[in-house]
């Protein structure tokens, strides 16, 4: 006898891998419904590397949108044995393939279950019964999960200490969000070390330190100036994203910003690095939250401006502008409705 988990694979294999991280030592062997368009993007492999196992896995193709194909493929290619039992997760593919799935399994000893995208629960389809799950996917997981690798810098390498980041962030709020001189002219220090430092890296820094700190993330949670990659060695859009999160089994992304005062004015400024941190947020999955962190004093721009921003974050998906006083409560800011 055996215990046999199936999953259903679509593009995100966020619900699987948790579902499959809860189910953890109950089950013996697995099979993967699968699509060509899918097993071409090699989610299964990603999501047997993400899990760390080293179990045997049954791939099995089918149509997505073809019932009587489908189930026909089912009996063909897989053979029941008598005292099985199954673990079937009726998440991802296509509503054809849950019924195609369900109708299959359902004259064997199995037991269904559904995991609602960003809820973290899982629920029991013959009990009516919700469960919590428990797991939280690191950073690492997350992004093998997409086929991504990713390079960051490590808190060991950091050349200037969090209580340096924190004095400047203080001091700049002391003065009303005023740039003191040294940021100003970041470009006049005294090496290239601190030239990088005063324009931006500090900031960068501060941020990460302030999300891991209000969060209480492990290290192995978030990331500071993460290099992608795809798989193999090729960079995804030469993007870096200056801090990347995992939180609640959600990505958040964060573009860093000290200032908004580009050379076709803040409004423009602004719009130009949502559509930047749009169109990066699309490559990684359902659950993405992308940021802008900013000193900037946004409440210093017109009404008009600040309704227009608020309307184009909607629209690209961007959760919230975080600036100026937010910093002293970043749980808080990270959750507040969406408003300038």
């Amino acid at each position: 006898m055996s215990r046999i988990i199936v999953s259903i694979l679509s593009e995100h294999s966020v619900p699987n891998f948790l579902f499959m991280k809860e189910m953890e030592r109950r089950y013996d062997e697995m099979l993967f419904i699968t699509t060509a368009q899918v097993d071409e993007k090699r989610r299964g492999e990603q999501l047997v590397k993400a899990l760390g196992l080293d179990k045997d896995v049954v791939f099995i193709v089918v149509d997505a949108n073809d019932y009587c194909s489908a189930l026909s493929t089912l009996k063909q290619e897989w053979e029941t044995r008598e005292g099985d039992e199954y673990i079937v997760n009726l998440t991802g593919g296509t509503k054809i393939m849950s019924l195609v799935v369900h109708d299959f399994f359902a004259t064997m000893k199995s037991r269904f279950y559904y995991v609602p995208i960003g809820k973290n629960t899982f629920y029991d389809i013959a009990s009516s019964t919700s469960s919590e799950l428990h797991y939280r996917v690191n950073l690492k997981e997350y992004f093998t999960l997409y086929g991504i690798r990713y390079k960051n810098t490590k808190e060991s390498e950091l050349t200037h200490t969090e209580q340096e980041d924190t004095d400047i962030y203080n001091e700049v709020r002391e003065h009303c969000f005023r740039l003191p001189d040294k940021l100003r002219f970041a470009q006049e220090s005294s090496s290239s070390e601190l030239r990088r430092y005063y324009a931006g890296t500090w900031f960068e820094q501060f941020s990460y330190f302030c999300v891991k700190r209000a969060l209480h993330l492990r290290e192995e949670d978030i990331g500071l100036s993460v290099k992608i990659y795809r798989e193999g060695d090729q960079a995804l859009n030469d993007n870096e994203l200056d801090v990347a999160f995992m939180y609640e089994n959600a990505l958040y992304i964060v573009e860093c910003k000290v200032t908004m005062r580009g050379l076709a004015g803040a409004k423009d400024t602004i719009e130009e690095y949502l559509y930047k941190l749009a169109a990066i947020a699309k490559d990684f999955g359902l659950q993405v939250r992308p940021y802008i962190f900013t000193l900037h004093p946004v409440q210093s721009l017109s009404e008009a401006t600040r309704d227009n921003l608020v309307k184009r974050c909607q629209i690209l998906g961007v959760r919230n502008i975080i600036y100026g006083n937010d910093f002293m409560n970043m749980e808080s800011a990270l959750s507040k409705p969406l408003t300038m």
